[in-house]
């Protein structure tokens, strides 16, 4: 039965669990080690991981001594707080246990809340909240996110084929959920050749966070939900079309060089926008 937050019995143990999010980081440091956001990230030590997508969809699990907590936000979700006046839906953290809350004052996306699962130290099984959801399949975007943590390698193995474009072997990803090293030789005993290197601008590190809260040359306060190094990268992603076009247009001019890092922010009031690193304050 797949995971999801309707019916969260098929997660593992936390034991078990926070292993296969530390083997998933590890995966995803070996098979990209220069990426400046990984999709699968754990804190020192284990005690926080977070699977954050491009799209701005994002899971953060809490490891903590009284019980685990798994909050999910899937931006497409009709539970999804902007389509409920800013808050979070009805009933999905509501009956979160008083031990557990600090997980959602800890939380680094805010309110962007569509499923919340846990389980207390002394819990014997998972729980959720009494949601009523709207009708449909996976309304909450849980069962999609939360499916990589079945354990399954295969699993793991297509998302690196379609996120990365490389064939892990199923022997290197069973070992890493089995709490083993990875070896970045066995990941990829034949790599690709090497790209050109990129401007040295286009490698700096961003300031912002996929998640973060910023205010944009505006005024206006919103979220971070991709980053883009340079506004080329941006227009081939189809951000914007005509770059020299879309400059023009701005009424207020970026100080972002075109090669410097740009984010796509979505703002309070809805819609998105392409903003440069320098034209961005955190809120």
């Amino acid at each position: 039965m797949p995971i999801s937050a309707r019916d969260p019995s098929a997660l593992p143990s936390p034991a078990i669990l926070q292993r296969r999010c530390v083997a998933l980081a590890r995966l995803d440091r070996v098979i990209d080690p220069d990426a400046d956001v990984p999709t699968h990230d754990v804190a020192r030590g284990g005690g926080t991981f977070w699977l954050r997508e491009s799209e701005g969809n994002h899971v953060q699990i809490a490891f903590m001594r009284a019980g685990v907590v798994i909050l999910g936000f899937d931006h497409e979700s009709p539970m999804s707080p902007a389509g409920n006046g800013e808050r979070v839906w009805p009933g999905v953290v509501d009956a979160l246990p008083a031990p557990l809350r600090r997980a959602l004052r800890d939380h680094a996306f805010g309110d962007d809340i569509t499923f919340c699962v846990w389980r207390q130290a002394r819990d014997r099984r998972w729980h959720s909240g009494p949601v009523r959801r709207p009708r449909g399949r996976d309304v909450d975007g849980s069962a999609r996110l939360l499916a990589i943590l079945d354990g399954d390698p295969r699993r793991y193995r297509r998302f690196a084929r379609a996120v990365h474009a490389r064939d892990v072997p199923l022997a290197v990803i069973a070992r890493a959920y089995a709490g083993h090293p990875v070896d970045r030789a066995a990941v990829a005993p034949a790599a690709p050749p090497a790209p050109a290197p990129a401007p040295r601008a286009a490698r700096a590190r961003p300031r912002f966070a996929i998640g973060d809260r910023v205010i944009d040359p505006w005024g206006y306060r919103g979220k971070v939900t991709g980053i883009t190094h340079g506004l080329a990268a941006a227009a081939a992603a189809g951000d914007i079309t005509d770059v020299d076009r879309w400059l023009r247009g701005l009424s207020v001019k970026p100080t972002t060089p075109r090669r410097g890092i740009w984010y796509s922010v979505r703002p309070s009031g809805g819609g998105e926008i392409l903003v440069g690193e320098l034209d961005l304050r955190r809120a």
